[in-house]
């Protein structure tokens, strides 16, 4: 049995065509169902890029076993968050917002 890659390449024109590379072997001898890809196809551009994705982290916090890390602000002074947040709520009094 021969296996042709399943690789697709852009002619000089810019149409997709199929490679017409053959094997009689796999690419992967132990999923012979996934087919052949020549050297040729798995070097092109397409196949090389690495994919990086930027996603934000939706996960949401077990608050049980970190309540008291996310209520904590690094301070340079002594003030502690409470007083913090009573000076900004006063200035917003005063602004009457």
């Amino acid at each position: 049995m021969f296996y042709t890659c399943i690789g697709k390449r852009r002619g000089q024109h810019g149409n997709i065509a199929g490679c017409i590379n053959t094997s009689e072997n796999p690419s992967v001898p132990a999923r012979p169902e996934w087919g052949y890809l020549c050297t040729e196809c798995s070097k092109s551009p397409a196949h090389v890029r690495e994919l990086v994705l930027d996603l934000p982290d939706f996960d949401k916090v077990d608050e049980g076993n970190f309540g008291d890390d996310l209520n904590f602000y690094a301070l340079e002074d002594s003030r502690t968050q409470e007083s913090i947040e009573q000076e900004e709520l006063d200035a917003l009094e005063e602004m009457e917002l």
